[in-house]
């Protein structure tokens, strides 16, 4: 497989690097890694979503700057096959530029078509697989199955993957500061700054980004800077109102519209999504976790994450994924208590 990514890089240069909205923190740092890597090979690089506001902001300093931005985005005008064109020019003047078409007979208005053109990707990146491919085709134009690779996360670190086609590629560019910087920073994320999900692969992984140059001071010094203490009301608030089933290895959280209000912290998917696993990591190790939230506009929903195969199986089959695919919405319901039963059924139900 190393050798056919290898292969493709090579072969192309057009590239789409795509994540999902809601990502975790070490998606993006791992893309942003794959982007100046294949930038650094001189190859155009799209990427989609635009990167989160507090990674562009804080983390400004160990982002590369872009390169090699040749990508052009075309507008296609279309008139009837059958008229005699005779020159095609363009006019200007102080505000805009003018297409101007001779032709033997009259077009009319109705019958000329205008159109964006997508940027062709050759090559198509998908890190932390996202099935809805298709709201992708409104970005680029989109490449044949053979040349789309998923870059999911499993046992081994997304940002160890990344590294692993850049080092198959160029051992020389897979040392470069700024993409050891940026994988070190996904490696941080990943791991819960090494709290979770270790082995000694992962501790020689981190000691050759650091030998090799990554800047592990500016990195400590954003991740300081996010600090902010909205977030640690809301979350005091959450794990006060968390409840451990040891018979089922779940945790139930239960947070109120007025909790976000009260503690100024945002109410969107991201945030919540931030909130249960920083949540996971302050109460003891469970399989299964809930959030139960209520809406701003009413009701009550939950978001759900399991490490239990069987279980995340279940939700995926019973529940809505998140733009993150390691989480799970329920339907909304009228209130807590009715929200809460149904994800007992659901849990139980074989």
């Amino acid at each position: 497989m190393s050798e056919q990514i290898r292969n493709i890089i090579a072969d192309n240069n057009n590239f789409l690097i795509a994540s999902g909205n809601t990502a975790p923190s070490e998606v993006f740092f791992a893309r942003e890694a794959l982007r100046f890597f294949l930038e650094s090979l001189g190859k155009n690089v799209l990427v989609c979503p635009q990167l989160p506001g507090f990674i562009s902001d804080k983390f400004a300093s160990v982002l590369p700057a872009r390169q090699n931005q040749k990508t052009s985005f075309k507008t296609e005008i279309s008139v009837p096959k059958n008229v005699q064109i005779e020159e095609i020019c363009y006019e200007e003047d102080e505000k805009n530029i003018s297409v101007i078409i001779s032709s033997k007979s009259k077009i009319a208005s109705s019958d000329v078509l205008m159109r964006e053109k997508l940027p062709k990707a050759d090559v198509l990146f998908l890190l932390s697989y996202d099935p809805d491919i298709a709201t992708l085709t409104n970005i680029a134009e989109l490449p044949p199955r053979e040349r789309q690779i998923n870059i999911v996360k499993n046992q081994v670190p997304i940002s160890k993957k990344v590294f692993d086609i850049a080092r198959n590629f160029d051992e020389n560019l897979s040392r470069k500061q700024e993409l050891t910087t940026l994988l070190y920073a996904a490696l941080v994320y990943e791991t819960k700054n090494f709290r979770s999900g270790v082995s000694e692969e992962i501790f020689d992984f981190a000691r050759m980004l650091l030998k090799s140059g990554a800047a592990k001071e500016k990195i400590a010094e954003a991740a300081e800077s996010l600090k902010d203490i909205s977030f640690s009301n809301v979350l005091g608030r959450a794990l006060a109102r968390t409840q451990i089933d040891q018979s089922t290895s779940s945790s139930w959280t239960f947070i109120a519209k007025n909790d976000f209000e009260k503690s100024g912290a945002p109410q969107d998917e991201f945030s919540r999504a931030a909130l249960l696993e920083v949540l996971r990591e302050n109460i003891p190790q469970v399989k299964t976790s809930f959030l139960f939230f209520e809406e701003p506009s009413g009701g009550a929903r939950c978001l759900a994450y399991s490490v239990d195969t069987a279980i995340s199986d279940k939700f995926s089959r019973e529940l809505k994924q998140a733009s993150n695919p390691l989480y799970f919405y329920s339907d909304r319901f009228g209130n807590f208590t009715d929200a809460e039963r149904h994800m007992h059924k659901l849990l139980k139900r074989q």
